[in-house]
């Protein structure tokens, strides 16, 4: 399983939203060791913690070469918000 999450996309700079909202839906699947991830609903209240989140931005950034600060994270908890800010332009800075 981890290296079907491991897998590197290389020189792709967009992303199709529901692309990663699959993935993140597998991701924390497994990080949260829970079999159904809703898209709605906050990886804090599927029972997240700090460096779980740490888990998830880091395998983004091997996945997808993401970015992601945990503030953001904390702003977009769920796979849907989440996946929607991965997938923005670049420059859309005020975005979160």
């Amino acid at each position: 399983m981890q290296d079907v999450l491991l897998e590197v996309e290389i020189n792709q700079t967009t992303f199709d939203e529901k692309e990663v909202s699959d993935f993140l839906r597998v991701l924390w699947s497994f990080v949260l060791e829970t079999p159904e991830i809703p898209l709605d609903v906050s990886f804090f209240d599927l029972g997240g913690r700090s460096l779980q989140m740490m888990v998830v931005i880091n395998h983004l950034r091997t996945r997808f070469g993401l970015e992601i600060s945990p503030l953001a994270f904390v702003l977009a908890p769920t796979v849907q918000a989440l996946a929607r800010h991965c997938c923005a332009p670049q420059d859309a800075e005020d975005y979160l």
